[in-house]
């Protein structure tokens, strides 16, 4: 009976890990998705408006329009720059692939589960063992992605 309460002792604690972790990723992934969206839509609107004032003929105002599309080079350089040292959209790539994988680990898991309650230890460290190389490839890939900057 003790060995049928720690088993399911380990089940409950992968099964809330990997909820975690989803949970954590899906999260993380919109969150730089969106960011990558803002930044390209940003610099584009931007860059375009800093090329209508620079060729808007208006002599009246025309130190203001040169002006503001001076300032808005420069803002557009600081997305740019942020673009690059953050990289939203390669995080979105790498924790939409990391959450894609702990998804399939929970639907083997769960089913497993559903055909045998009493899992193996060999079967439910094989389950930690994928959530442990899930998170650690994508741990060495944002190792590889720094080192190469």
């Amino acid at each position: 009976m003790s060995e049928n309460v720690n088993e399911r002792a380990h089940v409950s604690f992968l099964e809330k890990e990997l909820d975690q972790l989803i949970s954590r990723y899906k999260d993380d992934r919109e969150r730089h998705k969106k960011t990558a969206l803002r930044m390209k839509m940003s610099t584009a609107v931007l860059a375009a408006t800093a090329t209508v004032l620079l060729g808007w003929q208006n002599p009246a105002s025309q130190e203001w329009f040169k002006n503001g599309a001076l300032a808005l080079n420069a803002v557009i350089t600081m997305f740019a720059a942020y673009e690059v040292f953050k990289e939203p959209r390669k995080l979105w790539v790498r924790e939409t692939e990391v959450f894609s994988k702990l998804k399939d680990i929970q639907r083997d898991l769960k089913y497993d589960l559903c055909r045998d309650p009493n899992l193996s230890d060999d079967k439910l460290s094989a389950y930690k063992q994928q959530i442990k190389e899930a998170l650690e490839g994508s741990l060495d890939k944002w190792v590889k992605d720094k080192a190469n900057t």
